[in-house]
């Protein structure tokens, strides 16, 4: 199983592979989210770490930009929109 550290590690590596100078703000486990959750279709998110990563813009609304990592595998499963806009 992958830490928190290990996530956060993964997830800027990810992000900075497709865009440089992305940074991941924070990684959260599902239960650890106090607003609205990410809404995925085909992906069980019980066992996953989330990093939300900084706003391109924070002056535009949209909807979280996340990476989800596998805890167990230390595999990106997802990277894209959090569909929690609202």
């Amino acid at each position: 199983m992958i830490s928190r550290e290990q996530a956060f590690d993964l997830a800027t590596q990810h992000a900075n592979e497709l865009r440089p100078g992305t940074f991941v703000t924070k990684v959260l486990h599902p239960d650890e989210i106090t607003g609205r959750n990410p809404v995925l279709y085909g992906i069980a998110l019980e066992n996953c770490w989330i990093a939300y990563l900084k706003p391109r813009d924070p002056y535009f609304i949209r909807d979280s930009e996340i990476i989800v990592i596998d805890r167990n595998l230390g595999r990106v499963l997802y990277h894209g929109g959090a569909n929690d806009e609202g």
